[in-house]
C-alpha cells in the first residue's frame, strides 16, 4: 500500500506544500519530489530522516492519493507517477 506525504516549508500548514514523499512504509521505499534536481529521486533515506525527526513533525501530513496527485501537479508542474511506475522504482531500488 502506497501512502502519500504533503511536505511544509514550516509548521504553518496553512501555506501550500513545498514537497511530496511516495512512500511504501511496509517495504521501506519512498520516492521524493527533489526540488533541485526537479525529478523524483528513490531516497528512502532522505523521507525517513524527515519523517523521524521531530523538529519536522509539524512540517508534513499524510494525504491521499487524490489530494496527492492535486499536489504534485502543483509542485512539480506534472503528473505525479502512476502506481505501477513507482512500484517498478521501488523493485529496481532506483
Amino acid at each position: 500500500m502506497l501512502t502519500y506525504y504533503a511536505v511544509y516549508r514550516s509548521a504553518d500548514k496553512n501555506e501550500p506544500a513545498a514537497g511530496i514523499f511516495i512512500m511504501d512504509v511496509a517495504h521501506g521505499h519512498a520516492l521524493v519530489w527533489n526540488h533541485r534536481s526537479g525529478a523524483w529521486l528513490y531516497d528512502p533515506g532522505a523521507a525517513l530522516r524527515f519523517l523521524d525527526d521531530y523538529r519536522n513533525f509539524d512540517r508534513y501530513e499524510e494525504v491521499e492519493e487524490g489530494a496527492a496527485r492535486v499536489l504534485a501537479e502543483r509542485i512539480t508542474g506534472g503528473a505525479m507517477p502512476g502506481e505501477d511506475h513507482v512500484r517498478a522504482r521501488f523493485e529496481s531500488g532506483r
